[in-house]
């Protein structure tokens, strides 16, 4: 024991394992108001005995952690009223009568790591309402009976992940309306009560990963009206009431895969209509009612690394341009199977792409030199009959966007030069027609 401590001791840290060490913690260490290691109360696996910290109320500040775990009869955190500073992360854990976090009400920020896990009596949040940041990761997770997130309107930034999963009675986020920037990644999962997102408006952007999966009765993803970018991937999986994306509205760019799995009342893609970027695999899989991917139109197929559309029985439209451009200019794998008629697997699909612009292959002279071309392109053509001679230079799905040439020709071979420089990277096609019909060559844009 120290019986001559200062103000600031203990730089080894120091564990209360009994109410008897929170009791006599000031008459043991006299004077000491901050100290400078980690603090951990109660027991490291087995739960103490401890039932308050009023003993604790001279501290105003923690070097290190703070890790409050494992108290069966710990109803309140009063007695830490005077803390205003943890150096370290800090994790209430496994508190089994802890109703709120009242006694907190002083920090204002953790430099760390916030974890608040596994506490079945947590009804509130209440004693964060001065928290504005988190320097690392927030989790709220397993804490049975938490209803709402009320206490945390004024966290504006968290510098790691956010992980709110498992919450079974969690309603709403509404009070993490304040959010607005997050460092790494956002997982919102295992919350059977939720029913939207609304309180995540501020979130403009998600550095890493977004992951919404097993929230039972999530019926939207409003709250998320705001994003325009995930850094890395997006899971939607396993939601089973959720019926379309309307909150994704403002989305345009996935830097890496997208997954929609699982989903058994999805209905629509149409939300995601914003989206015309995805930087690894498109995974559509196991959405029982979903009937078409409209929505998904204007991701760019050069940007998709995989194809992946299986299982979703209804599913019978998959002939969107971006997945038509995709398969004119494959980057990867292509696995499409165990859908509805008409996207049944990959032949239905290329059909049902390309069977429009491919109309009649009748003529042998017509070729495209350089192909793939980054500016321009010397078209040749082999005309045998005088007569009137089109050239249109169209899109996977068929628009024509350009006409190259309309006039009369005189039998003989024909040179052209198109300009390309203009237009985006992409797969397109040039179709030539005369008296003896309609030949198609692709061209793809670099």
């Amino acid at each position: 024991m120290e019986d001559d401590c200062e103000d600031n001791c203990l730089p080894e840290g120091i564990e209360f394992l009994t109410q008897w060490d929170i009791d006599n913690f000031q008459a043991t260490y006299p004077n000491c108001t901050e100290i400078l290691g980690d603090v951990t109360i109660g027991e490291q696996w087995y739960s103490s005995n401890i039932t308050n910290l009023d003993g604790l109320n001279v501290l105003t500040g923690i070097g290190g952690y703070l890790d409050i775990r494992l108290n069966d009869n710990l109803e309140s955190l009063n007695g830490l009223d005077n803390l205003s500073s943890v150096g370290g992360l800090i994790s209430i854990f496994n508190n089994d009568a802890l109703t709120d976090l009242s006694g907190l009400d002083q920090i204002t920020g953790v430099n760390e790591h916030l974890y608040i896990t596994y506490n079945d009596a947590l009804t509130s949040l209440t004693g964060l309402e001065n928290l504005t940041s988190v320097g690392g990761v927030f989790a709220i997770r397993e804490n049975t009976v938490l209803p709402n997130l009320t206490g945390l309107e004024n966290l504006n930034t968290v510098g790691g992940s956010v992980e709110i999963t498992a919450n079974v009675v969690l309603e709403n986020i509404n009070g993490l309306s304040d959010l607005n920037s997050i460092g790494d990644f956002l997982q919102i999962g295992g919350n059977d009560e939720l029913l939207s997102l609304e309180g995540l408006e501020g979130l403009t952007t998600i550095p890493r990963y977004l992951e919404i999966s097993y929230n039972y009765n999530l019926l939207s993803l409003t709250g998320l009206n705001n994003l325009t970018s995930v850094d890395e991937h997006m899971l939607i999986r396993n939601n089973n009431d959720l019926i379309n994306l309307t909150g994704l509205n403002n989305l345009n760019s996935i830097g890496g895969y997208m997954e929609m799995r699982n989903n058994d009342a999805l209905e629509s893609l149409i939300a995601l209509e914003g989206l015309t970027s995805i930087g690894a695999e498109f995974r559509i899989s196991d959405n029982d009612i979903l009937t078409s991917l409209t929505g998904l139109d204007n991701i760019e197929g050069a940007s998709i690394s995989d194809l992946y559309i299986h299982a979703n029985s209804s599913l019978g439209t998959c002939d969107i341009e971006s997945v038509c451009d995709y398969l004119a200019a494959p980057n990867g794998a292509i696995y499409i199977t165990n859908n509805a008629t008409g996207c049944a697997d990959q032949e239905e699909v290329e059909d049902a792409c390309f069977n429009d612009i491919l109309e009649i292959i009748s003529i042998d002279h017509f070729s495209i030199s350089p192909n793939p071309v980054s500016d321009f392109a010397s078209l040749q053509f082999k005309v045998s009959d005088q007569g009137e001679v089109n050239l249109d230079l169209i899109t996977v799905s068929g628009l024509k966007i350009k006409q190259l040439l309309s006039e009369e020709k005189m039998p003989g071979t024909h040179e052209l030069e198109i300009d390309m420089s203009e237009l985006p990277k992409d797969v397109y096609f040039i179709t030539l027609k005369t008296n003896e019909g309609i030949q198609t060559r692709k061209i793809i844009k670099l």
